[in-house]
């Protein structure tokens, strides 16, 4: 009996230790160690728990309940998460940029984040306007970046996120910038130009003559409706009424191309996607891909070995533990 009980016990120690999280010193010597590998599990660890009390509050409160939570939780490794936010790699910068969001605000970690959002990794650039979204500071620093990136025109998506902003703390100048967009080469700036405007309401009146002179050049299906939707959405709001949708619907399908079509932004890296860079030998770095169906492949991997090493042992109990017969 002891020796099946010693079996089962290192099997459980097995699958456990496989997921055993990181203790807050843990990732605080992670965070300052000197390989990237490390600092990289120690911001995973991080966003883990982060993304467990984003679903866990969520439900409960919204944004200013995860909040709560999130800065008491970030709050001793702040500073740290703020150095590395300055980090080498393209990867820990775009981590620590977002999680900056979750923690308390400051005037250091605000202009970190507009420093960010002028990186040249397009990705840090995202994770940073989503960090200046969360703390929701609105000053001169924060609106001269937003407005800045409103003037993008290759990156739609970087385009979209800064537009967000500007619509969330309604910034008039952001109006003016979003009609400039209305004139982009590429439909997809006009279209969220025009989505964003909406947003505006009756105060993006102003822009329903560069609206409607874009829908009459429009060729392509999706811009022509995004169009259309705005320019109804802006006319209602004068009025105080709902917006239109059957001249919407009654637009010839058949006869436009589509080019442009609204698209997510690129998912925040919380968990789900972290990019691992390993400098090799000779200076060229490798990217790799950590997925949380991956990280819980590992864990089943663990377990699986250690239900296997039961039978293991099982088997070599049973046959050499069992007596002859007479």
């Amino acid at each position: 009996m002891k020796k099946w009980l010693l079996v089962l016990s290192l099997a459980f120690q097995m699958g456990v230790c496989a997921q055993a999280p990181m203790n807050m010193n843990q990732i605080k010597a992670a965070l300052n160690d000197a390989s990237t590998i490390k600092r990289l599990e120690g911001l995973n660890a991080v966003t883990i728990e982060v993304q467990t009390q984003i679903e866990s509050n969520a439900p409960k409160g919204g944004v200013p309940a995860v909040l709560s939570v999130t800065r008491g939780y970030l709050a001793p490794i702040q500073l740290d998460i703020m150095r590395a936010a300055e980090d080498e790699n393209p990867s820990i910068r775009a981590i620590s940029a977002h999680l900056l969001g979750y923690a308390n605000p400051s005037i250091n970690g605000t202009s970190l984040l507009v420093k960010l959002a002028r990186d040249e990794s397009a990705d840090v650039q995202y994770r940073a306007l989503d960090g200046l979204l969360l703390l929701n500071t609105n000053t001169k620093e924060t609106r001269e970046v937003v407005l800045e990136l409103m003037g993008e025109r290759v990156n739609d998506n970087l385009f979209r996120s800064a537009a967000q902003i500007a619509v969330e703390w309604k910034l008039p100048e952001g109006i003016d910038a979003l009609i400039k967009a209305l004139s982009a080469s590429d439909p997809a700036f006009k279209g969220y130009a025009a989505e964003f405007l909406s947003m505006y309401g009756k105060d993006a009146s102003v822009a329903l003559p560069e609206l409607s002179s874009q829908l009459n050049l429009a060729t392509d299906l999706n811009l022509r409706i995004s169009l259309q939707a705005a320019i109804e959405k802006i006319n209602a709001s004068k009025d105080g009424l709902k917006p239109n949708r059957s001249s919407i619907k009654s637009l010839p399908e058949a006869s436009l191309p589509v080019a442009y079509a609204p698209q997510e932004a690129p998912p925040i890296p919380v968990v789900s996607q972290i990019e691992k860079t390993q400098p090799s030998p000779d200076s060229v770095h490798q990217t790799v891909v950590v997925t949380k169906s991956e990280e819980k492949g590992i864990s089943w991997w663990a377990i699986g070995c250690g239900f296997a090493f039961v039978i293991a042992a099982a088997m070599w109990l049973i046959r050499f533990t069992k007596k002859p017969r007479k």
